[in-house]
């Protein structure tokens, strides 16, 4: 590859020595490297270099001129280099080396973010080599060296760089035709904050805050988040994106915009977004107690937990503890293995956000022995039919301390507990088949299982049976007894009681009342069962109860239960009479009413005779007419008194009598006042 790169070296000629000395009018030469083309462009020419020498010899051989950086990236050799006296001055010569870049490896690889300085070295014939002291030349890329207009524009002079068709290029670049392609520079646009992510930053700083726009300039650039210095960080940034680190706001909560100033003489702009330090709260932690394996899984409750990059760090004393989810409010992480000399201690509950914002929680993390277990191990053996649903109880302590409870079965089928508190453990087998071993020979199956309680884990092995024959009824339509006799085979292989085995005759449950190996024995419901459970369940769809053995996950249909026509007939029957004795009950009720109905009436006639009407009375009860009609009545009775004879006594009512009865007739009562009719007159 052929480099336009033309070096004009005038040497002062007075003696050619072994040791030249050279020195340059213009220390300083700028090249650029135009990378379209793959070439580098003379930046200025005609740069005469003087070279201070005793004789100007015509004669000297010079092997070849060398460009090459200080750390031996790459290399320019020259191809043609020629050494002539100069014309104008007789006591000066002329070196013009054409440059070809010889070793080309690694030259691509150079960002060219900065101009990069070239060593100018001469070798001659006989081996020897010149390096020309402070003659550094600058290799550079305009377009690589600034990526936006502002930072185009505040590049040094000397390299003539102009910004123009949205890019930074070298003002006298031209196409393959010699024509310029810029030859005014344009103005520049200005920069523009779009976003800002996050906007919750921790006291203590340390977050990677990203803003995004367009325009940016990161030379000489300034970054300000509510007045506090912001760290640029240059390999991720761009001109549509600046990233920078928070620094430390201190103790005070402080809240602002943020500040972009794009060099010295350069713009100033603020974004719309507000940016706030905070710290984070906690509110609470569960559970504050866990066993020394580890594995317990910690929630802390509170607000803010989120603010910066969301990168946290949670320690217990001094062990870390994974974090497996994070929202803002709550926290969740699994605690790891602790030391035995932090066992019954309180531990400190630290976090630490982005690395630099710590925080203590204000309650403490106690550290427990793992449990104890007293029926489990390599040593003992469970059992269980090969149809599974059996349970496995598990004796020991301190279980009311673990969260995650899980029995593991060949190492493919993980269960959890159907029951558990501090001391027991209870587990239901899975099936052989779910275990994926073959059923179809007649011999046991033993498999490992391991307990998890947390991560503390212990290994114990079971035997899986056959399963128990159970019969079905001779004949399968039973009449209903007082006692069902159902016979099988092993059904008590594994230990089985009276309360693990249950039989239902439809929805009902028949009480085991004898359990043996080869029978089971219960008592039939009394009455026909219902089709439908309390949940709405079908029980049965056929005309007769289904009788149905349960033993752990077998379920044998193994006959009907029919019930006598004759107790429904005596439930039907009962019923009748209850209805029957009612209706008697409200018929002597109704003529009990109507006989005391009937005696009143009779009494009131005995009572005022004849001549009143207790019709008449009862239309007006307390009137005058009635007073005047009563007493009416009974002036002749007066005055015949008066004319008898003192030997005869005629029956009167006395006066009291009489009152009582016209003030009080509907509660008057006979069997207080008796009327008496031998009264004399002057008795009254």
């Amino acid at each position: 590859m052929n480099i336009e790169i033309f070096l004009i070296i005038l040497f002062y000629s007075i003696k050619l020595t072994n040791t030249i000395n050279i020195h340059f009018s213009n220390p300083l030469q700028r090249f650029i490297y135009d990378d379209l083309t793959n070439t580098i462009i003379l930046a200025s020419v005609n740069h005469i270099y003087s070279l201070n020498a005793k004789q100007c010899n015509e004669n000297i051989n010079i092997n070849s001129c060398q460009l090459n950086d200080y750390l031996k990236r790459f290399l320019f050799i020259s191809t043609n280099s020629t050494f002539i006296k100069s014309t104008n001055e007789n006591h000066l010569c002329l070196l013009e080396c054409s440059f070809e870049l010889f070793n080309s490896e690694n030259f691509h690889q150079i960002l060219f973010h900065r101009p990069i300085h070239l060593d100018l070295s001469i070798l001659f014939t006989n081996g020897t080599s010149l390096i020309i002291p402070r003659t550094h030349v600058s290799l550079y890329d305009c377009e690589r060296m600034a990526l936006n207009c502002t930072s185009c524009l505040q590049l040094d002079p000397s390299f003539s760089c102009i910004w123009c068709n949205n890019m930074c290029m070298f003002k006298n670049q031209t196409t393959i035709t010699n024509k310029l392609i810029c030859p005014n520079s344009q103005e520049c646009l200005s920069p523009i904050i779009e976003t800002i992510e996050p906007l919750l930053l921790p006291m203590n700083g340390g977050t990677l805050v990203t803003i995004k726009g367009n325009h940016f300039d990161l030379f000489n650039l300034s970054i300000y988040l509510a007045d506090i210095p912001c760290h640029l960080i240059e390999e991720e940034s761009s001109n549509n994106k600046i990233v920078c680190q928070s620094g430390d706001a201190g103790t005070i909560p402080r809240t602002g915009f943020v500040l972009l100033k794009f060099g010295l003489n350069g713009p100033q702009i603020s974004s719309r977004q507000i940016i706030s330090y905070i710290n984070p709260t906690i509110n609470m932690i569960e559970p504050l107690i866990g066993i020394e394996s580890g594995g317990t899984l910690l929630t802390i409750q509170g607000e803010n937990l989120t603010l910066g990059n969301s990168h946290i760090s949670i320690s217990i004393g001094n062990r870390p503890c994974q974090l497996l989810s994070l929202s803002r409010i709550k926290i969740q992480c699994e605690t790891t293995l602790f030391s035995p000399l932090m066992l019954n201690q309180q531990q400190p509950i630290k976090l630490v956000f982005d690395r630099q914002t710590k925080i203590s929680a204000e309650k403490f993390f106690t550290i427990v022995p793992n449990p104890i277990l007293y029926s489990f191990d390599k040593y003992h053996q469970f059992q269980s039919f090969m149809s599974g649903g059996h349970q496995l109880i598990i004796d020991g302590d301190n279980f009311d301390t673990i969260q995650n409870i899980r029995l593991e079965f060949k190492r493919i089928i993980f269960v959890s507990s159907l029951f558990h508190n501090r001391t027991h453990l209870v587990f239901l087998t899975p099936s052989i088949q779910e275990l994926h071993l073959n059923n179809e020979h007649d011999y046991q199956h033993e498999i490992e299982i391991i307990i998890h309680l947390d991560h503390f884990n212990k290994t114990s092995s079971l035997i899986y049976m056959n399963d128990p024959l159970i019969y079905e009824l001779e004949p399968m339509l039973q009449t209903y007894t007082n006692e069902l006799i159902i016979r099988g085979v092993n059904l008590t292989a594994i230990g089985h009681t009276k309360n693990d085995i249950s039989i239902h005759i439809g929805c009902d449950l028949c009480p085991i009342i004898h359990l043996q190996s080869d029978k089971i024995i219960c008592q039939p419901p009394f009455y026909r069962p219902k089709k439908y459970s309390k949940t709405n369940r079908l029980c049965y769809d056929s005309e007769h109860p289904w009788i149905i053995v349960t033993i752990d996950n077998i379920h044998s249909h193994v006959g009907y239960m029919m019930y006598p026509k004759k107790i429904i007939i005596l439930g039907i029957i009962s019923g009748c009479l209850l209805t029957i004795l009612l209706v008697i009950l409200i018929v002597l009720i109704i003529v009990c009413i109507k006989i005391r109905c009937t005696q009143r009436k009779s009494h009131r006639r005995y009572l005022y005779g004849t001549g009143i009407n207790p019709d008449e009375n009862e239309k007006e009860p307390y009137s005058d007419n009635l007073l005047n009609r009563t007493y009416q009545k009974l002036q002749p009775i007066e005055s015949n008194m008066t004319d008898s004879s003192p030997l005869i006594t005629i029956p009167i009512r006395s006066y009291i009598d009489y009152l009582q009865l016209c003030y009080y007739y509907y509660s008057y009562d006979p069997s207080l006042i008796i009327p008496s009719y031998d009264t004399a007159l002057h008795e009254i």
